[in-house]
């Protein structure tokens, strides 16, 4: 009786392994066949095209649910077609998988700033930097700076466009956000020096020009000013930017 037992569960032991082993191999199928549509997804939304990107994406979670990337990325699909809901869902479902995910934390920053919800926005944003692993921390500050600025913080703007600076020194537009928010605290030397940098770093940029233009203005140095609104009109002749500077153009060589 004994050896009768022993044989039995030996033979119930090794159906266990067999039927774990069909379920392992059937499972790594699915995540190969989740992987093939997500990546499929990532191209076409590297093409714009937001509607096969979407579908391939839910094709991904079809296959694997507990991916937080695939949830993230039909997260951000929804966020460019303006699906402002669906694209929170999306990001808190991939937060339920991992609560520190950084991207999903700035994606609904990213959403709440559609809202105006400024707080909500930096409260996400804040959560997204808690994650040292982050690898793009300076868009993060970037994104902070600008829900303070639009608060009218902007003090706390500044700060954090001086941080983004920091990690990315090479970045125009860090340097003209951070020149942006120096001139709403009346800093205008500070604010010259920054958009100066950021000419130097992307010498075709309209707006850092106009701005600069401004600045100038503001600190008394009329000739510079007059340089930097002609720029306005050389670079981008059509546009708005171009049709106030010329006002200015006109008034400085009076």
């Amino acid at each position: 009786m004994k050896n009768t037992i022993r044989i039995i569960s030996g033979v119930m032991f090794s159906l266990f392994l067999i039927t774990g082993c069909a379920m392992t191999q059937n499972q790594i199928k699915k995540e190969r066949e989740a992987d093939v549509h997500y990546k499929l997804g990532r191209a076409y939304l590297g093409e714009n095209n937001l509607q096969m990107a979407f579908m391939e994406f839910q094709k991904a979670i079809e296959f694997n649910p507990n991916d937080k990337t695939y949830y993230y990325a039909i997260g951000l699909v929804h966020f460019r077609m303006e699906r402002l809901e669906d694209a929170i869902y999306a990001y808190k479902k991939a937060l339920t998988i991992d609560p520190m995910y950084a991207e999903a934390h700035n994606g609904l920053g990213a959403v709440y700033g559609k809202f105006g919800r400024w707080d909500d926005a930096i409260g996400e944003y804040k959560k997204a930097l808690n994650n040292a692993q982050y690898s793009t921390p300076q868009w993060v500050h970037y994104n902070v700076g600008y829900a303070y600025f639009n608060k009218g913080d902007y003090q706390s703007a500044m700060l954090e466009f001086k941080e983004a600076t920091k990690i990315q020194p090479e970045l125009s537009m860090f340097h003209l956000w951070l020149g942006i928010a120096y001139m709403k605290l009346d800093r205008t030397k500070e604010a010259i020096t920054a958009y100066e940098t950021a000419k130097r770093l992307d010498a075709g940029n309209v707006d850092v020009y106009y701005n600069l233009g401004f600045a100038y203005l503001k600190g008394g140095m009329k000739p510079e000013a007059l340089d930097a609104f002609k720029k306005v009109v050389e670079i981008s002749p059509e546009s708005e930017a171009a049709a106030d500077s010329m006002k200015y153009i006109n008034l400085l060589k009076k």
